[in-house]
């Protein structure tokens, strides 16, 4: 995995982990940035829950399923890029981060399944609480796995690569994401009678939602843009 060693100055081969953006720390430019977002999606998070709260605008129907299209060929494409990462420096954290990345995907079928109004005026599947819970799974859910990645990142040596083969990670990655996946879908869908109720309709999300879910997968979410920085301050405290 490593360049071998030799006198003189340091050889770098393409096989070298600081090539990988994956495995670099954060500079000082990406830290602002990642404040910068922070900041951002509090701004906007005020905006939208205050001053902008009484604006509805109209209906587009083509917008949702152009939206999760676009998400859902871009995470497939992302995830499949970080597999091939993954089977060259074969570290849990890139098996960790290609999961999530899957696992986005994967999840956006229940989604448009059981969107109202997309395939079926009450949806294909599911009734009025199983959208909004789906949603909260997927977003929540992407966010631990982006934590996942901080926290593997630059643990002790031992544990930071993957000894076994790299099918076997991959294929491991694959079935125990579509199994999450198949496990929220059964509870978001089979169970949406015990779901509490997080939206109005289709365009409007409850109280309930706001007050409960919305802050806690923002919690997550800030956290998993500083990841690198909270997988520091966590390992050091362990």
């Amino acid at each position: 995995m490593n360049a071998a060693k030799i006198e003189g100055p340091v050889a770098i081969t393409w096989e070298s982990p600081n090539l990988y953006s994956s495995n670099l720390p954060p500079g000082r430019a990406q830290k602002r940035l990642a404040a910068a977002i922070v900041l951002t999606i509090l701004l906007v998070s005020f905006l939208i829950a205050g001053p902008l709260s009484t604006i509805h605008p109209g209906p587009r129907p083509a917008f949702v399923p152009a939206w999760a299209t676009a998400m859902f060929v871009n995470d497939w494409i992302t995830a499949i890029l970080l597999f091939a990462q993954f089977s060259v420096l074969r570290t849990r954290a890139l098996l960790v981060i290609a999961s999530g990345y899957l696992f986005t995907a994967v999840i956006i079928i229940p989604f448009l399944l059981t969107f109202p109004g997309l395939l079926e005026p009450g949806g294909v599947m599911g009734g009025p609480s199983s959208t909004s819970a789906i949603y909260s799974f997927w977003h929540a859910g992407f966010a631990v796995f982006v934590i996942g990645y901080g926290l593997l990142k630059d643990v002790d040596i031992n544990r930071r690569f993957w000894h076994r083969s790299v099918n076997a990670g991959i294929t491991m990655s694959i079935t125990t994401t579509a199994t999450i996946v198949a496990l929220i879908g059964l509870l978001c869908i089979g169970g949406e009678a015990y779901l509490p109720t997080l939206a109005i309709d289709r365009y409007t999300y409850s109280p309930l939602w706001w007050n409960y879910v919305g802050g806690r997968i923002l919690t997550l979410c800030m956290v998993a843009i500083d990841s690198t920085a909270f997988a520091i301050r966590f390992t050091s405290t362990c």
